[in-house]
């Protein structure tokens, strides 16, 4: 259940840093929606490996969510 939990808060942060970077591009300046891109990148990278180490620690988990 813990494990659920994890993806799904993993899945929340995916979608706040995706309209962060939307709002990036619509707002701020080339230099300044760069830098937020990256910030994004680095919270979908750790996302992502969260999901693919609950993956690996309980594969059960996947096949639930």
């Amino acid at each position: 259940m813990i494990f659920i939990a994890a993806e799904l808060v993993a899945i929340s942060l995916t979608c706040v840093a995706g309209f962060v970077l939307g709002v990036a591009a619509w707002r701020f300046t080339a230099l300044e929606a760069t830098d937020v891109a990256l910030l994004v990148f680095s919270v979908l990278a750790a996302d992502l490996t969260a999901v693919l180490l609950t993956w690996l620690i309980e594969p059960e988990a996947a096949l639930v969510v």
